[in-house]
């Protein structure tokens, strides 16, 4: 039995069915198979609520000794436009960071932590 190895390239973004024709020696048995194949790279994130409260915090720290618990699960979804549908691949990781390029990330001694990527706790 020939073996054969499928290489897929991961550098460009693809969601969509490949089929494989398997042939037997006689030309009139043969079966197709179809399989999906998803590819993450180049991904753009967009929020599912602008309206979520997690976007609108105010929190008086010295009046509040404990922890504020606001859900993250489903706030954002991924999508590669034209390509992969809109939330197809997983977000793996939440940081929150005082500015908008993330050098300088935000952690508990701030005031802020996020608990298994599905939670911002203030």
């Amino acid at each position: 039995m020939p073996l054969s190895n499928l290489v897929i390239d991961t550098v460009y973004p693809f969601f969509g069915p490949l089929y494989f024709r398997v042939n037997s020696a006689d030309p009139e048995i043969y079966t197709v198979v179809e399989i999906t194949v998803l590819v993450c790279n180049g991904m753009s994130f967009v929020s599912t609520d602008p309206t979520d409260p997690v976007f609108d915090i105010v929190r008086d720290a010295a009046l509040v000794s404990t922890f504020e618990s606001f859900d993250v699960t489903d706030l954002f979804e991924t999508f590669i436009d034209g390509v992969i549908p809109q939330g197809k691949c997983p977000i793996n990781d939440i940081i929150i960071c005082r500015d908008n390029l993330c050098v300088d990330e935000l952690n508990e001694l701030d005031g802020f932590r996020v608990v298994n990527s599905t939670a911002l706790e203030v």
